[in-house]
């Protein structure tokens, strides 16, 4: 069934004309267009930017990332927001976003605000 079903995918890509190597390369590159190469492959979060939230922290160590998005590249940048919780001075547990910018060729991080 499998053996089957993997023949009819090969015949697929080849009356498209395409080979499983352009098909993947199309992906890589269409990966890179939408920011997902900066993003950690471990959690999909951005290991940078979730450094420079740190640092404006009162706990840093109590610092929970939720969520991370990334938009598609626009003059070589990424715009980027990443939810997250931390500690605040009083100890209760605050949510927050963060926004920033990804450069696309280097994958640094530029924070712009936390709210």
């Amino acid at each position: 069934m499998l053996k089957t079903a993997v023949i009819a995918f090969t015949v697929g890509l080849v009356a498209l004309g395409c080979t499983a190597e352009e098909g993947n390369e199309t992906s890589e590159a269409e990966d890179e267009r939408k920011g997902f190469h900066c993003l950690s492959p471990w959690d999909g979060n951005h290991d940078g930017l979730e450094a420079l939230i740190r640092r404006q922290l009162n706990d840093p160590g109590s610092m929970e990332t939720v969520e991370t998005r990334i938009s598609p590249v626009v003059d070589g940048r990424h715009r980027i927001s990443l939810e997250f919780t931390a500690k605040n001075s009083f100890g209760g547990r605050i949510r927050h976003v963060a926004h920033g910018s990804v450069s696309n060729e280097t994958c640094e991080a530029q924070l712009i605000s936390i709210n």
